[in-house]
């Protein structure tokens, strides 16, 4: 990995879904290259995000599972994104073994996607509570409809992710999510770690969007 080029740690907590199918999502093509199969292999696959808002280099960073975080991978980190099981109703309990690490890293972007909720295990309330305690968003990949304008649980532009499709698909949407982290970059100065901390407790006492979802509502206006 070369170094300091910022990561989005992507990893599955799914045994039918890897965490490379998510990144075939994410950047729309079926002709992923897959640099390996096991399940002891760190992958990494550049991305180069040129759009209207800036253009970057990041590493879509494949970890499947979190006892092979490295040093180096933990100190890029910008962004998580993690898959999980939503049919089952423990879905959610092996992504919150990745929390204590999340909350070490504070990526400006965490990122909970699933095929789509599931009444049978984990339904929408479940899931946007916790996304909500945590300061994750939710992404269906498969939604049955996407959700209202207004709704103050999710972020519309976060959702739009669940448009993507597969083989030349519009990566306009997730790069727009990394257009939000590059802004919110900026604040480094002058918000610093233990005042990210305090914020996020009250989110977690208050149920609160967290403070990155807040001020990326209001940073960022779809432009037609």
């Amino acid at each position: 990995m070369a170094a300091g080029i910022p990561c989005a740690l992507v990893t599955s907590c799914s045994s039918t879904f890897t965490g490379d199918r998510l990144v075939q999502h994410i950047l729309g093509t079926e002709d992923l290259l897959i640099e390996a199969t096991s399940n002891d292999t760190v992958r990494f696959y550049p991305w180069t995000i040129d759009n209207k808002y800036y253009s970057a280099d990041i590493n879509l960073c494949v970890v499947p599972n979190k006892f092979l975080v490295t040093a180096e991978i933990a100190e890029s980190v910008q962004a998580f994104v993690v898959y999980f099981d939503s049919t089952q109703k423990s879905g959610l309990d092996t992504v919150s073994s990745w929390l204590p690490l999340a909350e070490a890293w504070l990526p400006e972007v965490m990122i909970l996607v699933c095929d789509r909720v599931s009444e049978d295990g984990v339904n929408r309330q479940k899931a946007q509570e916790w996304c909500i305690k945590h300061g994750f968003e939710l992404v269906e990949l498969s939604p049955e409809e996407l959700p209202e304008e207004d709704d103050p649980m999710l972020d519309l532009d976060i959702q739009e992710l669940a448009s993507l499709t597969t083989g030349g698909g519009d990566l306009e949407n997730f790069e727009r999510l990394f257009s939000k982290l590059k802004e919110m970059k900026g604040l480094e100065d002058t918000i610093m770690k233990p005042q990210k901390w305090q914020l996020r407790a009250k989110n977690e006492v208050g149920c609160l969007p967290s403070p990155w979802t807040t001020m990326s509502v209001h940073n960022m206006h779809r432009t037609t």
